[in-house]
């Protein structure tokens, strides 16, 4: 712990009633029955009720004296998708990632099915053949780089990559290296490609990798995310930072590099496509058109005059580079188009949507195949909320939906679509009038519970906003986000009120304190920082953890304060003091999400070994 509790903060522990010097915590269930990381877990008010969200899909309620499973609910249903595609270097096959943990290997001219690679324990959302077509790899949200035969399937070997998501992987022109980008540690590494050995890695960025290009020459990586809004250009030789190119005003999702060598591509949330001189990074072209997020691009060989784009305004887009003209290859749909590839020979295109993956002609935009995913997956639900007065349960998840309806049935009485990417946090004021929720697109959308009406926009974060929190008296919402800040909305007036800097990594949890004096907020530069909110003004800072945090929650009277986040381990601090006086173990892997119960005698947490723990207060 650094530096002495300042004067203000005395005053404010010495209102805080005096926990009992004799206070430990035990295990008193383990709730098991989850088949996914247990993403959130949250107490009923009269706190009689466990209520678990997890990454199978599923909501489960639990009755606390007993630790059994009342009830289960799949409130989020949708279709597999394919996260990625490439066709082999022959143009004969192409494989293409898909969110039901696997990758199917097929026959380019028809879509015939070849082999299903399994073994991935999280969706896939990378794939890249080598040059010579002998090998591909599959990334996933595992962590894990797959090698396998690419003509039959057989799984050859599984790199151990990346502490989080794998989102990217590219093979180097000549074969000898394989690069793969990650999302939860935000690094680049670089691969021998024949031995699996790493060679080298970036160091870490402030945002996810989301895309990797070699250039055609091999000396040189080209990267999207990272930063959000910018390309970067790596020299291979020891993966230094060569050059930032070109800027956009929203997520750089995807890049390519030129058949040529000469310029750079690159698809972004603000729906364009823009294309830079990969010499000098000026900026040659804006590709403008899309209603939506540009996911994928691909330059069409062997001359590279043309780009294919995919977005999430259901489109597919050809673009000529020297007339400017393009012409969408279906009307927009709802589905979102995730994924495009092109043939080598230019002749064929892939696009890889939600519940499908088409193949097209070129030439004349005619669907020559429709490969259809398997209907029936539950996307990942990363967040639940009960309301105040114990009726409403609201939910989370990747389909970028938040479904509100009553606990007791698990019935979806309203669907809020307005999010355009993955939705990770939802929070009842305490009226329970205004939801809040945010995500993966950088918002905080504020919705009237009661009317049907469109949701107020919070703007300013330029990172995922990981947490959302609001004051006792509903008239502050604290957003915590992955761009190292802290901001404070007037829930009143929808206006910002305060930008709280200080963490050096990125914000995932905030938690006011009962009365509102104090708000905590954890982060992966593994602090936890105390803030005043009458002086707005960081007061405390915790720093005895050894690894990143994840969460931060405080008792009902305001005694305690539980966190936790990339250990096994959860900590209670005393307020009063900030001394750890205990520490919960029993979680085998990462615990994703705390809650006090509102008598304060009861702990819940969820974590990735799968399971719920509750803890209980008891005298020693």
């Amino acid at each position: 712990m650094r530096g002495t509790v300042p004067f203000v903060l005395a005053i404010i522990c010495a209102c805080l009633p005096s926990p009992r010097e004799t206070v430990r915590w035990e295990l008193v269930h383990t709730l098991v029955g989850h088949t996914g990381n247990v993403s959130s877990v949250a107490f009923s008010p009269d706190g009689q009720t466990v209520v678990s969200g997890s990454w199978d899909g599923s909501i489960k309620l639990w009755d606390r004296m007993t630790g059994a499973e009342v009830a289960a609910y799949h409130r989020h249903t949708a279709l597999h998708w394919y996260r990625a595609i490439v066709y082999s270097p022959d143009g004969d096959r192409l494989v293409a990632a898909s969110s039901d943990s696997t990758a199917k290997l097929l026959r380019a001219s028809s879509g015939e099915l070849i082999a299903v690679l399994a073994g991935h324990k999280g969706q896939v959302s990378s794939v890249a053949f080598a040059p010579d077509g002998t090998t591909l790899v599959t990334g996933s949200e595992d962590g894990t780089v797959r090698v396998s035969d690419a003509h039959s399937g057989e799984h050859l070997s599984t790199l151990q990559a990346h502490s989080g998501q794998v989102l990217s992987v590219a093979f180097s022109p000549d074969g000898t290296h394989m690069a793969s980008g990650g999302g939860t540690d935000a690094t680049i590494k670089l691969w021998n490609a024949h031995t699996g050995e790493p060679v080298a890695t970036s160091p870490e960025l402030s945002d996810w990798v989301y895309a990797l290009a070699f250039t055609p020459d091999g000396r040189m990586l080209v990267s999207s995310g990272g930063d959000e809004l910018h390309v970067k250009l790596w020299n291979v030789d020891g993966l230094r930072l060569q050059r930032t190119i070109g800027f956009h005003e929203g997520d750089v999702t995807d890049v390519a590099v030129s058949p040529d060598g000469t310029k750079v591509a690159s698809a972004s949330g603000d729906h364009t496509v823009k294309v830079w001189d990969l010499t000098t990074g000026t900026l040659s072209t804006v590709l403008t058109g899309h209603a939506h997020d540009v996911t994928s691009l691909a330059f069409v060989p062997p001359l590279g005059g043309q780009i294919v784009s995919g977005s999430d305004d259901g489109s597919l887009r050809v673009w000529d580079l020297q007339s400017g003209r393009h012409a969408a290859f279906r009307a927009p749909q709802r589905t979102r188009v995730a994924s495009v590839a092109v043939s080598p020979n230019g002749a064929q295109l892939a696009s890889g949507s939600q519940g499908a993956l088409e193949l097209w002609d070129a030439e004349s935009g005619r669907r020559v195949a429709v490969v259809s995913a398997q209907s029936g997956y539950a996307p990942s639900i990363r967040e639940v909320a009960v309301s105040l007065d114990g009726k409403v349960l609201a939910s989370a998840a990747t389909d970028r939906t938040v479904r509100l309806g009553p606990v007791a049935t698990g019935e979806v009485t309203r669907i809020l679509e307005g999010h355009s990417a993955t939705v990770v946090f939802v929070q009842f004021s305490p009226d329970g009038r205004t939801l809040a929720s945010s995500g993966y697109d950088h918002f905080v959308l504020l919705w009237d519970t009661v009317l049907d009406s469109e949701p107020a926009i919070l703007r300013g974060h330029t990172g995922i906003v990981r947490s959302l929190a609001f004051s006792p008296d509903g008239n502050t919402l604290a957003s915590a986000s992955y761009d190292e800040t802290i901001r404070l909305w007037d829930t009143k007036s929808r206006q910002e009120r305060a930008v709280l800097t200080g963490h050096t990594h990125m914000v995932r949890d905030v938690a006011f304190s009962p009365k509102g004096m104090v708000l905590a907020s954890a982060g992966w530069d593994g602090e936890i920082k105390i803030w005043d909110m009458e002086t707005l003004t960081e007061i405390q800072t915790l720093d005895e953890h050894e690894a990143k945090l994840d969460n931060v929650a405080f008792s009902h009277d305001g005694t305690l304060l539980a966190s936790a986040g990339m250990f096994s381990d959860i900590k209670i601090w005393d307020v009063r003091s900030w001394r750890i006086v205990d520490s919960l173990k029993g979680h085998g892997r990462i615990v994703r999400s705390l809650a006090f119960a509102p008598s304060g005698l009861s702990l819940l947490s969820g974590g990735d070994d799968q399971t719920v723990r509750l803890w209980r207060r008891k005298a020693r």
